[in-house]
């Protein structure tokens, strides 16, 4: 048993520093390809996001012990991991530790950090997780010579790396190929890795405190990290053995392509007894105008958009882009806020419903896109020879952002009806007594 668990342990060794290669090698050398096309510029972007997402993956292994059989492998394996996403390997060690033992406690967990106050912070705090740590241990006294040492080390490196490339590929290159990855990466690890799967913040028992996702499709794009309630109960596993907990996608989720969690809620039965069962306050919500109203407007002037150029006049066409703007703000608003009243009473939404929101999101996100392409296009005016034309820039800008919408639909798509419960009796860890509600997100 012995010897199988160590030709395991090597095999997973072998296997997981094999992606780290792969992905931090085709994440950097990817910028020496220079894309042709906005198309082929967003192509460039996603891919290079979830190059650079894995290695967070493994730098995660890293931080368990599941990419050597000795800290200083498990060190240098995690640092070269983290290079491309810019963040020491060594505050993530430390942090993640501490988040271990102290999962959300809000004076305890450094991830707490995360917690918005509204929707505009979910990015914000994204981008700033991981370089806040720093400032986090340095107030509690947490930082020793030691740790400061590696932490030099680890920021040479990286400027060191991307410093080659600077002289290679050349400063703009490098920019335009990591600034937009950066931000991506942040929002797609930290928030349905870190805020999603400890939504809730429970203190009670360890099964409440994490989620895991269903499917086998999330657990093989986040290399295991969907599987997040089972990887804090048993961190000793590495991704590869995770793979057995994976339960099916629940009907609905279009095979796992809409992310559900399976949540577990645990309250007190003198609770229940005392105070009645009341409705879960764990409801799917999410303020849906504030994507429906933009997006409606948008279509509403695309729809305006035949009528006004063929206007007799600049103020009669005006007139008409004005209505439709207007018009499909209130529609958008009209569609959100339907979908907020029925979701906030506990009622699922009809498929019309659902489709309508997504419609809405999608087209925002193409409003965001064109209105990037008009700021592209005025600022290369003058154009020159091999410059894309403008119909190119704006059909390919439109595209991106049609794409980023459907993206952020995928993120908000288990908003889109409450949550399902199964309530059962049954024991704490601790041997009380209690409601286990699962959660069907």
């Amino acid at each position: 048993m012995r010897a199988e668990r160590r030709n395991l342990k090597r095999r997973t060794y072998l296997v997981s520093r094999s992606i780290v290669c792969l992905v931090v090698g085709g994440a950097l050398g990817s910028l020496v390809w220079i894309p042709g096309s906005p198309f082929l510029y967003g192509i460039d972007i996603l891919l290079r996001t979830w190059l650079v997402f894995l290695g967070t993956v493994m730098a995660h292994e890293g931080v368990h012990g599941h990419l050597g059989a000795t800290k200083r492998a498990n060190f240098g394996w995690g640092m070269v991991a983290l290079i491309p996403s810019l963040v020491p390997f060594t505050n993530f060690r430390r942090t993640h530790h501490l988040h271990h033992a102290h999962t959300n406690d809000p004076d305890r967990d450094p991830d707490i950090f995360m917690q918005p106050g509204n929707a505009i912070e979910i990015v914000m705090r994204a981008v700033a997780m991981p370089h806040q740590w720093y400032f986090w241990l340095k107030r509690r006294n947490l930082l020793d010579r030691k740790h400061r040492r590696e932490l030099v080390l680890n920021y040479a490196i990286i400027a060191a790396a991307f410093g080659f490339l600077v002289a290679w590929v050349g400063p703009e290159r490098v920019a335009w190929g990591m600034a937009p990855v950066l931000v991506l990466v942040s929002v797609l690890l930290w928030y349905p890795f870190a805020l999603k799967t400890h939504e809730g913040h429970s203190l009670g028992a360890a099964e409440t405190r994490s989620h895991d996702y269903y499917g086998h499709l999330m657990y093989w794009l986040s290399l295991g990290l969907s599987m997040h309630r089972v990887h804090h109960e048993k961190p000793q596993l590495s991704w590869i053995e995770l793979r057995s907990f994976v339960q099916p996608a629940p009907r609905g989720s279009w095979g796992g392509l809409i992310p559900r969690r399976d949540i577990k809620l645990t309250l007190l039965l003198l609770a229940v007894l005392t105070g009645g069962f009341s409705a879960s306050p764990a409801q799917a919500q999410f303020r849906w105008r504030a994507l429906s109203t933009p997006g409606y407007a948008v279509g509403g002037m695309v729809a305006a958009a035949g009528p006004a150029f063929a206007a007799n006049s600049i103020e009669s066409g005006v007139t008409v882009f004005a209505v439709g703007l207007a018009g499909g703000a209130v529609a958008g608003w009209m569609v959100g806020g339907a979908a907020e009243d029925r979701l906030e009473r506990g009622q699922p939404l009809s498929g019309g419903q659902k489709n309508a929101l997504r419609a809405g999101t999608v087209m925002a996100g193409a409003g965001v896109g064109a209105l990037a392409s008009f700021l592209v296009i005025n600022a290369d005016a003058g154009g020159g020879e091999g410059a894309a034309s403008d119909e190119a820039i704006f059909g390919g800008l439109v595209a991106g952002g049609a794409a980023l919408g459907a993206l952020t639909q995928v993120l908000l798509e288990s908003r889109l009806e409450p949550g399902r419960a199964r309530a059962d009796i049954g024991i704490e860890p601790g041997g009380r007594p209690a409601l286990v509600l699962n959660l069907r997100w």
